[in-house]
């Protein structure tokens, strides 16, 4: 691997506009990468000119519309050409720093050749920087993302378009074509669990976009289906891994869909498996969780 070959899978969903800014960010690179898939996940009609415009480098193509269901991340990586090592995602709203592929293979070959590599990232184009801490020695990918300190966003982040996986090493995991909601914690939760090496970069290489168009995963507020994947996913882990879960991330549906009720029954729930360890800072997640549902109604 001593010259390393990296490709890139955009995926899009209805955002023909920002795809085109994503795209330029990957041929502004310093490393030229060696294959750009675009997977467009719906109808072709809204993306005619933006195939058109990149009819030599880039590769389109389409899901959503066949009896086959594959993830379109899935698809991307299974649609590459040519001899590739390591597989970058980008989402259609995020963009990349012009040297963030030239970073990531410098520190691939000096960390002898990571399984999954992330990065920090500036939020919506401003000066807030996630993750505030990288992934510790010895702690697991769930105790990471989950065992939070604190309410706020961004103490620990690890999303799909700060991800460049060992293609290899993907083949072996994938990402979960069933899966609706937390695509990218799940996948890389199962790689942790299968025993993967992973590096989180401690330098801003990207720009994370937050709630941008009706159409991110992110807005899609199904409870019901996050505390499934999480007593599924999160069941095997630290007995505290799963009532972190419902504090932060389940907690903040119910505030975000103004569900009061839900979010004191999902506060019990929370605090009932291991109270004692909890009861200490259980009035400063009940404050600040009620002061944010009050602030959401004004």
């Amino acid at each position: 691997m001593n010259d390393l070959n990296i490709g890139v899978v955009i995926t899009t969903h209805n955002r023909p506009l920002e795809v085109v800014r994503a795209i330029e960010s990957v041929l502004s690179q310093t490393l030229i990468c060696k294959s750009i898939v675009v997977v467009i996940d719906g109808r072709k009609e809204p993306y005619l000119d933006v195939i058109n415009s990149y009819r030599s480098g880039v590769k389109f193509i389409f899901v959503g519309y066949s009896d086959t269901i594959i993830s379109p991340r899935n698809a991307g990586v299974l649609a590459i050409e040519g001899e590739v090592d390591y597989i970058a995602f980008l989402d259609d709203d995020d963009y990349w720093l012009s040297n963030k592929l030239e970073r990531v293979a410098l520190a691939i070959k000096n960390e002898e050749y990571p399984d999954v590599i992330s990065h920090k990232v500036f939020v919506n184009g401003g000066k807030v920087v996630w993750p505030r801490r990288i992934l510790r020695s010895r702690e697991s990918v769930a105790e990471y993302l989950f065992m939070r300190p604190s309410l706020r966003s961004g103490d620990t982040f690890m999303q799909t378009s700060t991800l460049t996986v060992k293609r290899a090493s993907f083949l072996e995991v994938r990402f979960d074509d069933c899966l609706k909601k937390h695509q990218d914690w799940d996948f890389v939760i199962r790689m942790d669990k299968k025993g993967f090496k992973f590096l989180q970069i401690d330098e801003i290489l990207g720009i994370y976009t937050v709630n941008l168009g009706v159409h991110s995963i992110s807005k899609v507020s199904n409870i019901d289906l996050s505390l499934e994947w999480g007593k599924k996913v999160l069941g095997d882990e630290q007995p505290i891994i799963l009532p972190d879960f419902r504090l932060t991330v389940i907690s903040s549906q119910y505030v975000a869909s103004k569900n009061l009720l839900g979010l004191i029954r999902n506060l019990a729930r929370a605090f009932m498996p291991i109270r004692s360890y909890y009861f200490s800072i259980a009035a400063k997640y009940i404050i600040r969780l009620l002061i944010s549902y009050v602030w959401e109604r004004k």
